[in-house]
């Protein structure tokens, strides 16, 4: 990584941004989408295990959900990161490229973190084939992240993914792993 790749991915404006992806695109480290509520006040944000096909212009189905939950929660703005930036929409496959996290992911969860309202860890148990679901409860614990929530929880304890929870499904507070 050169120091201009670095300034490059992190110094964005995230409100003018609809996606930040690696110079190859094959890491997507941030998704923004407008819920188009008005009055819509703040930032709900998602973290999921990884991306899909979701970019600048397209949704996937996780992002057409989260933005519909952040606007009937009445949020202005969906956000949408992953505990892994690979790119793929096979999650086994992401997996056992050279690099599922990404250079700038952490980087990238830790700034969104300090400016979102209310945060949804819906990332299932794709965590644990790196480590990254400890990896984000520790960051959420350093940075005291207010209003934490899931959809519930798998029987092994990870927090759902919401592609196929009903949207009156309940949040509960995630409180780690």
């Amino acid at each position: 990584m050169t120091v201009q790749e670095y300034i490059d991915c992190i110094d964005v404006d995230v409100d003018t941004k609809p996606a930040i992806f690696s110079y190859d695109r094959e890491h997507r480290y941030f998704l923004r989408r407008p819920t188009n509520v008005l009055g819509g006040e703040g930032i709900c944000m998602f973290i999921g295990g990884n991306p899909s096909k979701a970019d600048e212009e397209r949704n996937d189905m996780t992002v057409t959900k989260g933005t519909k939950w952040a606007g009937m929660w009445g949020f202005e703005y969906f956000w949408m990161l992953n505990i892994h930036a690979v790119v793929g929409t096979d999650p086994n496959e992401a997996m056992a490229t050279a690099d599922p996290v990404g250079e700038f992911n952490y980087l990238w969860l830790r700034r969104c973190l300090e400016l979102t309202d209310r945060t949804i860890v819906a990332y299932g148990e794709l965590g644990k084939v790196t480590g990254q679901d400890k990896k984000l409860d520790l960051l959420l614990t350093e940075l005291e992240t207010p209003n934490v929530y899931c959809f519930g929880l798998t029987q092994k304890g990870y927090p759902l993914h919401p592609s196929r929870i009903a949207y009156s499904t309940p949040l509960i507070e995630w409180r780690g792993l």
